[in-house]
């Protein structure tokens, strides 16, 4: 247990009292309180995003941009009517926008995010499915963690494209291993 006294702990959270302080000068012209949360994410909790994207992009060499990150935009978007903004709709304003040049399929679809192929990199040999022996070895049946019969199925399943079992064979994939590095050592 920590004991602070005053003195110690009134320096503690000096950077958060700081930042509050500067979120509260930069709303303060703004007679609303949804303006005054959008100036004030804009003015500080947004560099810090950008910031963290930017070096997580950059760690993995990729490039990134943000193209609604520019001023003229934010100033023109800040000067209406904060009730326009509010819809059940995410990003309704932008949605109505690109009605203009796509169709409405296409612009109220659901989002979809980006997928790998592990379905198809587990039927690979050169790629993931060089683990799927794992599934199937003796050390793994056992273990008897697991009714090696239907893992032995599920495999066959996946490799015949008759089921994507992609998702549960990545997971005892990735337990198995962990498993082999980190319990059977110990055990023996």
């Amino acid at each position: 247990q920590i004991d602070f006294d005053q003195g110690a702990s009134s320096g503690l959270f000096e950077g958060l009292d700081k930042n509050i302080q500067y979120r509260q000068e930069t709303a303060a012209g703004f007679p609303d309180l949804l303006r005054k949360i959008i100036i004030s994410d804009q003015t500080s909790y947004l560099n810090s995003l950008l910031e963290r994207q930017d070096k997580m992009a950059m760690a993995m060499s990729v490039e990134t941009r943000v193209p609604f990150c520019i001023h003229p935009l934010f100033n023109s978007v800040n000067s209406l009517d904060p009730k326009s903004k509010i819809n059940p709709v995410p990003k309704v304003i932008l949605k109505k926008l690109s009605e203009k040049y796509f169709n409405k399929e296409f612009v109220y679809r659901k989002k979809i995010g980006f997928l790998l192929p592990i379905d198809s990199w587990l039927r690979d040999k050169k790629n993931l499915g060089r683990y799927l022996d794992l599934l199937t070895d003796s050390t793994f049946c056992q273990r008897g963690f697991y009714n090696a019969k239907a893992v032995s199925k599920a495999v066959d399943e996946h490799l015949k494209k008759e089921k994507d079992w992609s998702k549960d064979l990545m997971n005892l994939i990735k337990f198995e291993m962990w498993h082999r590095i980190f319990i059977d050592p110990v055990q023996k």
